[in-house]
Parts: structure tokens; sequence; C-alpha cells
């Protein structure tokens, strides 16, 4: 009983004294102020030192600066009379005076108590020194503790203290420490004392508030267990990095702020408890997971070079740094860490990143991924350190065609460097791209930052759709395919290269566009271009320019064109529209006009008195016999020329001009208030010119062998057919006509040099024998037919749909039909003339054709792929090919000298005559015979056809009987040349395949002629009658089959040869 009463006693007395700090604030945390410390009386320059200090953050420095004034430091602690007590602290002589003259001094007294500690210690370092003694008190009081400084030689210096403890001896708590290398560094670092044991004491770590234990910092082996790191549960900073740890469970360090545990083994990292971590770096390791989604302080993780396949950090949103390259995520959500500045994920399997939440990134390295989509347009782009590429990649993934960014321009310039070459910067990567076909445009956009430098055809629509302005001028651009997707651009400047058309038609927002000088531009569509101010189009080749949407253009400089015409709105304030071939023109509602330039055109008449603000009116070198400049305020036109207009004679101004603008008008012009007396007259010498005149209410004072120039000098049609007319002078002055009829009259000759707006002329049926066109460039149907034309020069006319130049006297003689620049041409009637030669392979348009009636002997139709209808009878023509004509309704080829004919390509063929001929081979079958018009189609007087091929023969026999020779059979299966006759039968051909040399025995011949496999005349032989053996050498021929035509009088037959 006795035994159990003293093993109860025992366990009491480790509960009462179990090992405690009886020392409050002992590790001199609390302090209130710098000077006030808590729980402690302090004495004469006493203060916190927050720069050194044994644990936690603090410790008080006591600093002796005069003999007389003991710096001391004083608090109470109870005890118990005859317990044996532990008394420790830690100090550092600061100063380096240190010496035997300056001790530290422990006292521990207590009025009423006979027992007292004082111990005085002197420094020989400025090293942490631990201090450790024992004290047995006789009385149950609270004792004074007091460390203080004093001084032996009157010489100050300083200390600071940290770590007191005062413990009942033999209540000391031990931690395990299994790890030899982890209780070394302990013990190198003054938390344990040697030899090693295996243990620590727990008071010892249990207030630190750092350990570092970093590989080699303290001499000692790599540490494999870090196991007792629970009993340090004061620890804010833990640094083990470098060492050889497999597991690490900090649950118990429930304080941790700072944990660096890089470079171990780790499989498992246990952090569950450890929510006020702002900084873990964990990198090389073998993590495969890392919960952090509790960690709601963390501003820096580093976690490079682990096993890891996902990483939440959705929660952790005060993330400033995070480093998680050298992983295998597959995905990386960051759009909730806004606070990002540092972004390290390269070397993962990331498909996608979005970055345009974090709008305080300075750095983000992205490389080498399968990154296929990335967005890094957070608004904020100039913040990345662009001149580095370590702060900013997208290298390494050869996938990634397309980054998102706040401005493409700037990424250009400055991240040219930072991604593959076939990746490209855009504001947006929804995958639609703009072709650009011209390199030199896609040039010009790279340059301007608007692309990468990948020459991929195509750019980014994202990039483009926003462009307000574009200047590519003077680039030799060629082509602007892909300007239709710049829908915001409000200016372009595309002026001076060499393209021959231009689609603005989507471009709706510009207000100015300049396309001048591009010389081979012949048509200019600005009608959905609504929000043009100004528009510049000088030196194209535009015949038309229709303004009529454009209702808010200030300005209009279309000089050096070909218009014929040109209506403007009110608004104008700036006009120049010289250098074209303008008839007339009208400004009567142009008032705000103040510069106009009409000069270099065609006009007869010219009204300015309503452009009261003009000041600079240029209107010389035109057809003017009447100029009204009476304004009403001519004093402001300082700039003007109405010279070089022979026909002028009065222009009408304001009074103020006569005297002041001589040098501005032809000589015998002269200045007028009042032009009414000076009436200009066109000579009409024809009396049925004039008649027709009068008759239409076009000459108004009676037959008097003139009509008023003004009365016709503005007319745009005039129809003056079946007149009687001889002699059309006069129609000179009939600048505006556009169309003019004068057919079935007796006129042989005819002066259009002045009617340079016409574009459509009926001369038919007259006497006719030369025809000048130079000057009417606008022509597009030009009907000449029935006359006594012996040659036709169109050259000058580009724009030709239509002519019809039949029945003259055209021959090739002096090649009176040269075709080659109408390439417009869309029906061409040259029947009944004397052509030996026509060459139509430009003529792709050509829909109507018909050239019978004349004296051709070949003919090539294999471009005109166009041809409806195709109409060559009655010439001599041997051979003929419409393979290629497609689209080909009616053919008439009757009359001609034609062998063998194919329209077995021509499936829309319904008006089918190849009359009188010498056909060998006639093959229909194109799948249509059904729908022949059997009013137009025959193919009789063929007399040396025998077979013709056909879609079904029975109905061919049945409806057709009439359409061919008695001695002509319908089959489905002829042979492609014609049937062998049974006098050929013993005919044989060798070698076959050849290689050349071909014998022909058993047959005595006349001729062999050789076709290709589309009909064509390659080789003709003659060939020794007298024998059966002959020899034909196709050597030269490409490789193929060939058709030997073989020939005997009227007889003949055809074999198939192969060439190798």
């Amino acid at each position: 009983m006795k035994t159990k009463l003293l093993l109860l006693l025992l366990l009491a007395s480790f509960s009462i004294y179990a090992q405690t700090n009886l020392v409050a604030n002992g590790g001199f945390e609390k302090w209130t102020s710098k000077t006030t410390l808590s729980d402690w009386t302090t004495q004469n320059n006493v203060s916190q030192n927050t720069a050194d200090y044994w644990e936690g953050f603090n410790s008080a420095m006591l600093s002796f600066t005069n003999s007389t004034l003991t710096p001391k430091i004083t608090t109470q602690v109870s005890l118990t009379a005859g317990v044996t007590y532990v008394v420790k602290f830690k100090y550092k002589y600061l100063s380096s005076n240190y010496n035997t003259s300056h001790p530290i001094v422990l006292n521990i007294n207590k009025n009423g108590s006979s027992t007292l500690l004082s111990s005085s210690y002197f420094a020989t370092n400025n090293n942490w020194t631990a201090v450790e003694t024992t004290f047995t008190p006789d009385q149950n009081l609270p004792y004074d503790l007091s460390i203080s400084l004093n001084t032996l030689d009157n010489i100050g210096f300083n200390a600071t203290i940290d770590h007191v403890q005062i413990y009942a001896k033999g209540t000391e708590q031990y931690t395990l420490i299994p790890d030899l290398s982890f209780e070394k560094n302990l013990i190198a670092l003054g938390h344990d004392s040697g030899p090693t044991d295996g243990k620590v004491l727990t008071a010892n770590i249990s207030t630190l508030t750092s350990l570092n234990i970093t590989a080699n910092s303290n001499g000692v082996g790599l540490v494999k267990d870090l196991m007792g790191i629970q009993d340090f549960t004061a620890l804010t900073l833990l640094n083990c990095q470098g060492q050889q740890l497999t597991t690490l469970d900090l649950t118990k360090n429930t304080a941790l702020v700072t944990l660096n545990c890089q470079n171990n083994l780790l499989t498992n990292l246990n952090i569950s408890k450890n929510s006020s971590l702002t900084t873990i770096i964990c990198n090389n390791n073998n993590l495969t997971n890392l919960d952090v989604s509790e960690k709601l302080a963390l501003t820096n993780l580093q976690c490079t070079s682990n096993k890891l396949t996902s990483l939440n950090i959705s929660k952790n949103t005060a993330l400033i740094t995070l480093l998680c390259d050298k992983n295998s995520l597959t995905s990386l959500d960051v759009a909730k860490n806004t606070a990002l500045v540092t972004l390290d994920c390269s070397a993962n399997l990331l498909t996608s990143l979005d970055a345009s939440k974090n709008i305080a990134l300075t750095s983000l390295y992205c490389k080498d991924n399968s990154l296929t989509s990335v967005n890094v347009k957070n608004g904020n782009n100039k913040a990345f350190y662009w001149n580095s590429i370590y702060h900013l990649s997208f290298y390494g993934n050869k996938d990634l065609k397309c980054i998102t960014v706040d401005d493409i321009v700037y990424s250009n310039k400055n991240w040219t460097g930072n991604k593959e070459s076939g990746a490209t910067y855009a504001l947006a990567c929804d995958g639609r791209y703009t072709a650009i076909p011209d390199p030199i445009f896609h040039l010009e956009l790279i340059n301007l930052g608007l692309d990468s430098g990948n020459f991929s055809g195509k750019v980014l629509t994202a990039n483009i759709s926003s462009l307000k302005t574009l200047d590519i001028s003077s680039k030799d651009i060629t082509d602007l395919t892909g300007i239709e997707d710049f829908t915001e651009l409000t200016s372009l400047d595309c002026g001076k290269n060499k393209l021959s058309s231009i689609d603005i038609s989507k471009n709706i927002a510009l207000t100015t566009l300049n396309c001048s000088y591009n010389y081979t531009i012949d048509l200019l569509d600005v009608s959905k271009n609504i929000n043009l101010k100004i528009l510049s189009c000088e030196g194209l080749k535009i015949r038309d320019l229709n303004l009529k949407n454009n209702l808010k253009l200030t300005q209009l400089n279309c000089r050096y064109n070909a218009l014929t015409n040109l209506e403007i709105h009110p608004d104008l304030t700036y006009l120049n529209c010289s250098n074209n071939r303008l008839p007339q023109i009208d400004v009567s509602k142009n008032t705000n006009l103040t510069y106009f330039d009409c000069s270099n055109n065609k006009l007869a008449i010219l009204d300015v008195s309503n452009n009261g603000s003009l000041t600079t009116f240029y209107c010389n070198s035109n057809n003017l016999f009447s100029l009204n400049v009476k304004n009403g305020n001519n004093l402001r036109l300082s700039k003007r020329n109405f010279i070089d207009n022979p026909k002028l004679t009065c222009i009408k101004v304001d009074a103020y001009s006569t005297s002041s603008w001589e040098s501005s008008k032809d000589p015998k012009a002269f200045y007028s208030p009042d032009c009414n007396g000076n009436t200009p007259y066109t000579l009409i010498p024809d009396p049925a010119f004039e008649q027709k005149l009068i008759d239409m209410g076009i000459d108004t004072d009676g037959k008097n062998g003139r009509v008023i120039t003004t009365n016709i000098s503005s007319l745009k049609s005039l129809d003056v057919s079946s007149s009687n007319i001889t002699n059309l002078t006069g129609i000179e002055d009939f600048t505006s006509l556009t169309y003019l009829d004068c057919g079935s009259n007796k006129i042989s000759n005819i002066n259009l040099t002045q009617n340079t707006v016409l574009t459509t002329l009926f001369c038919p049926k007259n006497d006719l024998e030369g025809l000048s066109l130079y000057k009417n460039t606008f022509l597009t149907y030009l009907d000449c037919n029935t006359n006594r034309l012996k040659g036709l020069n169109v050259y000058y006319l580009p724009a030709l749909t239509y002519l019809n130049v039949s029945n003259n006297s055209l021959s090739n003689d002096v090649q009176d039909l040269n075709l080659f620049f109408n390439t417009a041409l869309t029906n061409l009637n040259c029947s009944y003339n004397k052509l030996t030669t026509l060459d139509i392979t430009r003529n792709i348009a050509l829909t109507t054709f018909n050239c019978s009636n004349n004296l051709l002997r070949t003919l090539n139709s294999n471009k005109n792929s166009a041809l409806v209808t195709f109409i060559c009878n009655n010439n001599k023509l041997e051979t003929l090919e419409v393979t290629q004509n497609l689209a080909l309704a009616t053919f008439i080829c009757t009359n001609n000298k034609l062998r063998i004919l194919d329209v077995t390509k021509n499936v829309m063929l319904n008006k089918f005559d190849c009359q009188y001929n010498d056909l060998r081979s006639l093959n229909l079958k194109n799948r249509n015979n059904k729908n022949f018009d059997l009013t137009y189609s025959n193919f009789t007087n063929n007399s040396l056809l025998t077979c013709i091929n056909v879609d079904d023969e029975n109905y061919s026999n049945a409806n057709w009987s009439n359409k061919k020779d008695a001695k002509a059979v319908y089959s489905s299966n002829c042979n492609s040349l014609g049937l062998e006759e049974s006098v050929f039968n013993k005919a044989v051909i060798h070698p076959n395949p050849t290689k050349g040399e071909v014998n022909i025995q058993n047959a005595s011949l006349e001729k062999a002629n050789v076709y290709n496999s589309l009909g064509q005349l390659v080789k003709s032989f003659t060939l020794n009658l007298s024998t059966t053996h002959n020899t034909i050498d196709l050597s030269g021929l490409s490789k193929g089959v060939y058709y030997v035509y073989l020939i005997n009088g009227d007889a003949a037959s055809a074999k198939k040869v192969i060439v190798e």
C-alpha cells in the first residue's frame, strides 16, 4: 500500500511540475512599444531588438552607456520552497570589446528569503551563448529575476538577451530525434547539447520560430527522417531543403508561415493543418498530389519538377508567385488568381491557358506544353518584361497557332522572339482567318505588326477587323483580297500600287479612301461606302463613277481617268475631275464648292453661276462654246483658267472680270455680263439629216443648214436610221452621245472622233468603206454589217461585247479583223466576208459566234468554253474540235471538208447540222440524242460516212432515218474513226505497240492518215499502190493511242496503234 502511495505522489509531482517555463514572455515577443516590454520592468537603455534574436522575432537589448546607469530587465517568478529549478537564458555580446571587465549579471532574490542567486558571465565572442544554472528557494514567494550589465572599466557596451527560462529540475520533457543527422543539425544550431542521444529537450525547441537545416549548412550529413518536428510547435519558418526526406508531416506545426522543403525525395507532404502558410517551396521532389485548397494566405507556391497531374489553386486568391513547371499537369485554372505576378507552368501537358484575368502579371513562362490556345489579353500586356525571354515565352508549343493579346502591333514588335514562328498574336483567336494571297500585302501587314512573320497567305481576322487606319501605299501590291475583313477601317490609302481591281463593299465604315495611281483599275464601286467623305481615285482607268449613295462626300479627286459621266451631291467643297472624257457636268447645286477643276475634258457647256464660294476654277482644254462664271462673287476667284477652248468666244462674268482676268482666256474670247447675242451653231450640210433633227424637235430655228449647238451638245441618244442621209457632218458636236443609230442610210464616211463617250453604235446597211473608232474606247456594242468595209480596227475597243461585221469585204490580206484585245466579246458575227484565218483563242467570253461563209481552213475553239451557239458553215474547214465547248447548244458546220466530228462531250447540244462534209467518222453519243431538234439537225451528204455513233440506235433509226445517207448506219458501238470494210480485213499492221516504225502488209493502199485519240490529224503518208507492203514512221509522236486511217480511193478503214 505504501509503495502504491509513493507512486501516486510521484505521478502527482510530475503533473504539477511537468516542464513548464515559469517566466512570462521569456522570449520577449510581447512589446507594447519599442521600449515597453510586457511582463518585465526595464531600467536605463533597454530596447526592442528586431534585427538579432535567438528565437521568434525579438530580443531585449541592454546598452551600457553610463557607469551610474545600469541597464536591467526584471520580472517576477512564483517559486515553491524546496524545489530545485533550472534557470536558463541566452545572450549575445553585440560590441567588439568583450572581456572580463563587462559582466552580464543574473540575479534571483526576494525580501524575506535567505536564498538568492547572483552570477556573472563574461562574453568571449559575439555569438549567442547559453547560460544554465540552478536555484532552490526557501520560501513560497514570487522571486525577482533580473538580468543586467555592468562595467569595471567605465567603457560602454551592448548585449542582447533572449529565451529566458525557469522550470522545475527533473520535469524536463524530451522529443525523440531518431535521425542522427537531424540531431546533429540541432546540436550545431545550439538547440541540443552533445553527445547525440536520439532526443532533444522539448523546451529547447517548442518555442523556436525558425529552423534552418538546409543540406550541408551545418556541416553534418543528409537528413532522411524529420521525426520530432511535431514538437517545434512555434515554428513559423522551416527550411529543410536538399535533404533525403521521403515524407513530411507538419500537421502539428500550425504556426508555419514559410516552408522550404525543395530538393528532397518527398512522395507525400502533409500540410493539411498549416492554414497560415504564405510560402510553400517544394520543388524537385516526387509529389503526385499537393492540396493547397485551404491555404488562403498563400502568396508564393513553388512546386517545380514533381509528378503532379492536377493543381487546384482556385481558392488561393492571394497568390503572387506560382512556379509549377516540369510536372504532368493537363489543365491549370488561374482565373481566380488575379494577384498573380509571376507564373511558370512550362514543361507540362497543358492544352490551353487563360491568363486574361491575371491583370498583375509581369512574367509568364508556358513553353514546352501541348498548348493550342493561350489568352494573355489581360489589359496590361505592357507590364510584361518583354526584353527578357525568361519573363515571357510561348516556345515549344508546335500546335499553338494563335495567342490572344491586348495589342497585336505591340506584341509583334516586342515579343517576336517569344513564340514559335508559326504562331500569331491576335486580338481574338476565334479560328477565323482572312486570306491574303498577295505576298507583298501580307508582308506589309507583318511590318505593321498586324501579323507574325510567318508567310502563310492568311492573317487572323481578329487582328484586322478592328483596325481604323491602314496605309499600304507605294508597295507594288497587285491583289487587295482580304481587305473586306478590315470592317472597321475609316481610312484606307492603297494608292500607287499595281492593283487591277479593288472590292471595298464590306468596308462601310470608310470615311477616307485613296486608291489613286493603280493604273489598271477600270471599275470602282463605292456604292456601299455610304460614310465616305474624302475620295481620291485619280490615275485609274474607270469610265463610270456612281456616287449616288455617297451623300456625305465633301472632297472628290477623280482626275486622270476615262469618265464619261459623273453625278455628284450638293455637299462637295472640293472637286477635281480633270483629264477625263466628260461631255457635261452639272454643279448647279454645289453651292459650297470652293475648288473645281474640270480641265481637259469634252465639255461644251459649263455653268458655275450658282457656285459663289469658288476660289479656284479650272476649265481649260475643253470643247466649250458656252461658259457662265457670273456667280456674283468673281472677286474671290483668285485662281482660274479658261484657256484652250477654241469655240469659246464669250464668257459670262461679273463686271469685275473684264479688266482683271485677261490672261485667263484665249485671245479671241471676251468677257461680258451678257452673252445672249453669241449663240453658237453647228453646220448640218445634209438636208435629210437636218430634216430628221427638225422632225425630232432638236433643230428649232428652221431649215437653214445649221442647228444651235446647245440643242445637241447634251443629247445622249440619237436615232437617225432609215432617213436617206448621205452626209453626217455635224455629228461631232453631239459630244454627249452614248447611243447612235445611223443605220439604213447612204453614208459613205463618218467622223466620230469627238463622240468619245459612245457605248452603242448602229451603222449597218450604209456605204461605209472605212470606220475609224480609235477615240471611241467606251464602245460595248458595234453593228456595222452590210457595208463595204475592207478592214476594221477594233484594237482600241477593249470593252466591246457585241460585234457584227457581217456582209462586208473583210479578208486577211492585211489582218483586217484582229480580236486580240477584245477579251470582253460575248457575241461575234463576221459571216459573209473573205476571211482565211481568225484567232478567237483570247475571246474566252464568247457565247455566240458566227463565222459562216468565209474561206477559213482552220479554226481553234478549244479556249471558248462558254460558247452556246457556233455557226461556221460554208468554209473550207478540214478539222474541227468541239470537245472543250461543253455549253454548246447550236452547232452548224455544213459545207466544209471535215472528216471527223466528235460531239460526245457536248451534252447540251440540240441543234446540229453537219451536211456536205467529207466525214468518215461521226460520234453523236452525247447522252442527249433525244433532245435533238430535228428541224435543224442533219447528217446527210457525207458519202464516205458508213456508221454514226449514237446513244440508242433503235431510237435513231426510228426518228432519224432521213437525217443520214442511205448507206450509213446508226450504231452505239462504231469504231471511233469508221467501220473496217471487208477489203481491208486482210491488212496487217505490225509491230503494235511500236516505238516508231509501222509495217502495213497484205493491202494495196493510196494513203495513210494518222489521228490522235481526239480525232486530230497528226501525220499523213502517201503510199505505193503497186505493192502490198508499205512502211510508215510514227517516231516523234508522244506515247498513247492513235488511229491509222488506211485509204484506197473512196474506201477507208481505221486501225488502232499504240505508240510506246
